[in-house]
């Protein structure tokens, strides 16, 4: 089962859609890279031409909704699913093992047991009995 799920034979709709919104988005990345004076987007300046460069061509042959277009669409797809992969597992394992392992240290070191696995002290048993609690009926929960 694929969480994403990428169409590899759009309509003519789909693709005429996909390359202009292409082509406009990498218009304006790349005018960003080259056109605004910050020191994050010095080392990206020379990506501009080649943004604008694949966004005028996806315009030219996807803007038109012809299967001309279809290799420009089939690389970008290919593109964002690999990025958009690689970026999902990198952010869940750094939240994993920068947030959950280290409480789970946190917690083994303190001597937490929320799962109650260690038997009960002075007994060979896991059985543990439950409190006496009164039972409401109309308290389920």
């Amino acid at each position: 089962m694929a969480i994403v799920t990428i169409d590899w034979h759009p309509d003519a709709r789909h693709l005429r859609r996909w390359g202009i919104i292409t082509a406009i988005a990498l218009g304006a990345v790349g005018a960003t890279f080259r056109f605004v004076d910050w020191g994050v987007f010095a080392a990206a300046r020379p990506l501009a031409p080649y943004l604008w460069g694949f966004g005028a061509f996806a315009l030219v042959t996807a803007g038109t909704g012809t299967r001309a277009g279809l290799p420009a669409y089939w690389a970008w797809m290919a593109f964002a699913w690999a990025v958009g992969t690689t970026l999902g597992t990198v952010a869940l394992g750094a939240v994993f093992y920068g947030v959950v392992t280290p409480m789970g240290v946190v917690a083994r070191l303190l001597g937490r047991d929320r799962l109650e696995l260690r038997p009960a002290q002075g007994s060979r048993s896991m059985w543990r009995p439950l409190p006496e609690r009164r039972h409401d009926p109309e308290r389920q929960f």
